[in-house]
């Protein structure tokens, strides 16, 4: 199985609760650009992986579908009207996602794109970079309810 991490600036209770699951990691990024190193950092270890935001509360059932999609890089939305397809004008969502070993694996220097990034400006630039290499997200539903207090 696939580790899932929590990056956080404020870990929220329902998020906490709804991942008490084998291989929940919270990580505090906190710092600045520590969100950004913590992205950084998975894709140099290069192991597939499970991000959920300190905000999301994913569902019963929900990371067990991303742990057995087929797919290399899986999202989803936090709210119905969410269309990751492209030309949609939204980028994926690093909310609830999945990135597979092997996504990880053709996109060696995504890590050393990261100059200028924010925290704020991730989940697009991790989108535009995927696009510009034919790699796109496969989406997920139901969407993952976001408590919508992100620090």
């Amino acid at each position: 199985m696939l580790t899932v991490y929590v990056p956080y600036t404020k870990l929220e209770r329902a998020t906490r609760k709804a991942l008490s699951i084998p291989g929940f990691t919270a990580v505090d990024t906190s710092a600045e650009g520590a969100y950004i190193a913590f992205m950084a950092e998975r894709w140099r270890e290069g192991i597939g992986f499970i991000n959920v935001e300190h905000d999301a509360v994913p569902w019963p059932g929900a990371i067990r579908k991303l742990w057995e999609c087929k797919a290399h890089w899986c999202a989803y939305g936090h709210t119905e009207d969410v269309d990751f397809s492209p030309g949609t004008g939204y980028e994926t969502s690093l909310h609830c996602c999945k990135f597979s070993t092997e996504v990880i694996a053709r996109t060696p220097s995504l890590s050393d794109s990261f100059d200028g990034v924010t925290w704020m400006s991730l989940a697009t630039h991790i989108t535009e970079y995927m696009h510009k290499r034919g790699i796109f997200v496969h989406q997920h539903y139901p969407p993952i309810p976001n408590l919508g207090r992100a620090e």
